[in-house]
């Protein structure tokens, strides 16, 4: 069980009244049990309506009283940040839809016979287009190199030994 505001230096202050800030450290202590899946919803609710109208210590002792220490068997805890993973970051991929734009953009500036200037020079716009497409290809394969390599190493990589050796 998780005590509530209790004994303090040996006094029992269950008759005093409650601050706003020990009802919002209620209330904080009542998200924690819920986020460990120690509170249902709705109980979460009503909890911390009891919590927010509660004016003696006593009262908020009560809305605390019978929260469970650990959370169900039955239920698995919630899985940390760093054992979510979303799709794998595919490098090979993104390296081929960044060739095949780049190629189009090549094709695009020096297939058609575009309008040139009286020196013979293609349009202003038509070689920003192939200098900017020819530099966020370079960034893009670095980056996606870097990740194949990075892939690379962690599946050679030998597992790491079992702690406690």
């Amino acid at each position: 069980m998780i005590a509530g505001p209790g004994p303090e230096g040996g006094r029992d202050r269950g008759g005093l009244r409650a601050s706003r800030a020990d009802r919002e450290q209620v209330v904080e202590l009542l998200k924690v049990a819920f986020v460990d899946d120690r509170l249902t919803r709705d109980d979460l609710d009503v909890r911390v309506g009891q919590a927010l109208g509660a004016r003696t210590y006593a009262e908020l002792a009560v809305v605390t009283a019978s929260i469970p220490a650990e959370p169900p068997a039955d239920r698995e805890p919630a899985p940390t940040p760093a054992q979510v993973k979303g799709e794998p970051v595919r490098p090979g991929a993104v390296a081929l839809v960044a060739t095949a734009v780049c190629g189009g953009v090549w094709a695009l500036a020096f297939f058609p016979h575009w309008p040139v200037n009286s020196e013979g020079d293609p349009s202003r716009w038509l070689l920003q287009l192939f200098l900017m497409t020819n530099l966020i290809y370079v960034f893009t394969m670095v980056i996606a190199v870097g990740f194949m390599i990075v892939n690379w190493l962690e599946k050679r990589a030998p597992a790491s030994p079992a702690s406690g050796d």
